[in-house]
């Protein structure tokens, strides 16, 4: 044996069986590469469960949902996922599940640079040379040496800087360039034929809250709405209602939200800091004080609610303990430039 070999009793210090992801069925065998490889525009968790859970053998699914744009359209100006890029391919669209990810690549071997023309010309050919090719065809494997240079050629990863990513799409004719095309706007879960709506509805509001497109909350708003009922005691669905009826100006129905929120997970963060907001507006600064103190000790890196307690402490004359607040805030992010000015406002207390 190797040197570097691993025994299987030590295979992940002990802590699962070893899985062959060659020997699963398709759906646990992608699930495998998927964890790391399928970047989509929104990971949801499923119910009280999160990507760490996961485990070889299991069904990614089971404990998160991707979603992805839905339609063809021009990748060149950002980065995508290698399962979603395979999975719009000829090659995969064609092959179905007898190809994957280990068709072409072994997961405890690389192939040395000068190797790889070579190592991947040979993965292409195990598949494409079975097929009835014309002479034409046959010449054009015989001239081209490196099917990669041409057919899954190194891009700038536009959306994640100083990137370069092989463009697993398998493209007959790449397209070179950014054609400045934006994507669609609506949004579909990668391996499956029909969303799941609370997922459907968590990745519009994900997407609502990091790009000003209205369509996207108005999306997040209307599915989350409608699965509310069969979802009455998820904190994840009422904190991000809660949040759409925030930004829309409906305090009372988001308080509500937020409230059974917390009724649901008592140490649900977001709905601490954003409902702590909603009382200190109406002038229960007492409960709202209350509530961003318990964030802070779930997550005493919360940058927004240190500054909300610190300036609300400020106000009840506890200047004492906003500062306390702001220096252990200040721990977390030393280059916050409004904690330092409200510590220096409080001046040596």
């Amino acid at each position: 044996m190797a040197a570097n070999a691993v025994m299987g009793s030590e295979h992940n210090k002990g802590k699962s069986p070893m899985i062959n992801p060659a020997k699963l069925d398709a759906a646990r065998r992608d699930s495998v590469c998927a964890q790391c490889h399928l970047s989509g525009e929104a990971r949801i968790n499923q119910p009280g469960k999160n990507a760490g859970m996961f485990r070889p053998g299991e069904l990614l699914a089971d404990y998160v949902l991707d979603y992805i744009y839905e339609g063809d359209f021009n990748y060149a100006y950002k980065a995508i996922g290698h399962v979603e890029a395979m999975a719009s391919s000829r090659c995969k669209l064609q092959s179905g599940d007898r190809m994957s990810c280990l068709s072409c690549h072994d997961p405890h071997t690389v192939p040395p640079a000068e190797e790889k023309a070579a190592y991947f010309r040979e993965k292409c050919l195990a598949c494409h040379l079975q097929q009835k090719v014309s002479v034409e065809l046959k010449q054009h494997f015989d001239n081209r040496y490196d099917c990669r240079s041409c057919h899954m050629p190194a891009t700038p990863g536009l959306s994640i800087g100083h990137t370069m990513l092989t463009d697993h799409r398998i493209l007959r004719k790449p397209i070179t360039g950014g054609s400045g095309q934006k994507p669609a706007t609506r949004l579909i879960q990668f391996g499956a034929k029909l969303a799941d709506r609370r997922g459907l509805g968590l990745a519009y509001a994900e997407l609502a809250a990091r790009d000003n497109q209205p369509f996207y909350a108005a999306e997040a708003l209307r599915l989350l709405t409608e699965a509310l009922p069969s979802c009455a005691k998820d904190a994840e669905v009422l904190t991000r209602l809660a949040y759409l009826h925030q930004t829309k100006g409906e305090t009372e129905q988001a308080a509500a939200l937020y409230e059974r929120a917390l009724q649901s997970d008592p140490h649900k963060t977001a709905a601490q800091v954003n409902l702590g907001v909603l009382y200190a507006q109406r002038g229960r600064v007492d409960r709202a004080i209350e509530l961003w103190r318990n964030a802070l000790a779930s997550n005493p890196g919360l940058s927004e609610a240190s500054i909300n307690l610190a300036i609300a402490l400020t106000a009840e004359d506890d200047k004492p303990e906003a500062r306390d607040v702001l220096v252990k805030a200040l721990r977390f992010d030393p280059d916050s430039s409004v904690e330092l000015k409200l510590l220096h406002d409080l001046g040596d207390q």
